[in-house]
């Protein structure tokens, strides 16, 4: 992060690294990072919305399943996700 702290691939990853290690708060700061340097990062998104639901925020998880959808994510997760909130 130090070497390319405004790629977001660097904390998209970060940010999986802080979720899985239940550091929700800075894990939700490097997906939401990675989102402001790369708007069209969809797979941060993804990692939000699944962020959101894991943690009952489901309305900002259903406006990140609809965010990552509309830049053309169509991995299991979003159809995971879209079933879970039925959305179309």
């Amino acid at each position: 992060l130090r070497n390319q702290p405004k790629n977001p691939k660097v904390l998209n990853n970060l940010g999986q690294v802080y979720a899985k290690s239940q550091k929700y708060k800075l894990a939700e700061n490097m997906f939401q990072a990675a989102v402001v340097v790369n708007p069209g990062y969809g797979i941060a998104q993804v990692n939000l919305a699944v962020l959101y639901a894991t943690l009952n925020f489901h309305e900002k998880a259903m406006m990140h399943v609809k965010a990552a959808r509309d830049l053309g994510e169509r991995g299991l997760l979003v159809q995971k996700l879209d079933r879970f909130y039925k959305l179309k």
